[in-house]
């Protein structure tokens, strides 16, 4: 079964931008890793905390 024929151009172009987005989120979370950095929302969430 190919799936591809029953997709149209637009939803190609949508699913390649996701693609991109997804791999860059997938590279930034590795690079944090690596590097040991910190997510600002942490800091964000305990002034909002308390």
């Amino acid at each position: 079964m190919n799936l591809t024929i029953q997709v149209t151009e637009s939803d190609r172009k949508g699913m390649k931008q996701h693609f991109i987005i997804s791999s860059q989120y997938e590279y930034s979370f590795w690079e944090m890793t690596y590097t040991l950095e910190q997510w600002s929302v942490n800091k964000e969430a305990k002034k909002v905390i308390g």
